[in-house]
């Protein structure tokens, strides 16, 4: 009786560990694959990822895929805080204004583009470009763009967002000035006066006047 007793609490311990192996691969999904996370493609690109790498997700694998249209700053600001991995601005720049199929890559803009915030003079204070990981080689998914914290601590002030190809070719601008005054701050993504997360406003129901998703407004021929 007393090897049965054993032999029965033994599953039992088996099971939990097998539930809570699966808890924490649904978390690790959830805020995107590891490595340098965040960092550069590998072309070395930090603002822009054209990487064709296998992500895998809830419904299987997919080239390309790392949860683009969600809040980028949920994880790789909160769940990554402090981390290699910790975003100052991040969001997905899409084909078009209006995207049900989020999920589907073929939908976002697979170009090499790097943002630029441009003052209300029209001067550009801060790019991209300037921000640059050469050594990190995540899998960021396709038209994903962002800012590593590492590389740029921190953001204020007033700012045109401008979408820039490799090539120098202004495909996006927004018609209204974003404001920085502080952080993300998790509790109110959609903040107006902290539009670190793109995707918080740029989404299937848009916030403070957005269009919908970001996308190119002037020239979309440049997204493949």
């Amino acid at each position: 009786m007393g090897n049965v007793y054993k032999f029965i609490r033994s599953q039992k311990v088996a099971v939990v560990g097998f539930v809570l192996l699966a808890l924490m691969a649904l978390v690790v999904l959830s805020c995107g694959s590891g490595g340098g996370g965040g960092g550069s493609s590998s072309s070395g690109s930090t603002y822009f990822s054209t990487t064709t790498t296998t992500t895998s997700t809830a419904s299987g694998t997919t080239a390309g895929w790392h949860n683009q249209g969600l809040n980028c700053l949920y994880c790789h600001s909160t769940v990554f805080a402090g981390s290699t991995k910790q975003l100052l601005i991040g969001g997905t720049v899409f084909k078009t204004v209006t995207v049900s199929d989020t999920d589907n890559v073929s939908n976002t803009c697979n170009a090499n583009v790097h943002v630029q915030l441009v003052d209300p003079s029209f001067t550009v204070v801060y790019d991209s470009l300037n921000y640059v990981d050469t050594v990190s080689n995540a899998d960021n998914g396709t038209g994903n763009i962002f800012i590593l914290s590492r590389k740029l601590s921190s953001l204020t002030g007033e700012y045109y967002m401008r979408l820039v190809t490799g090539d120098n070719i202004t495909i996006g601008q927004s018609r209204n000035l974003h404001t920085f005054t502080s952080a993300y701050n998790s509790s109110t993504p959609a903040d107006l006066l902290n539009r670190y997360s793109c995707n918080a406003c740029h989404n299937a129901t848009p916030q403070f006047n957005a269009d919908g998703r970001l996308y190119p407004n002037i020239d979309a021929s440049k997204c493949n």
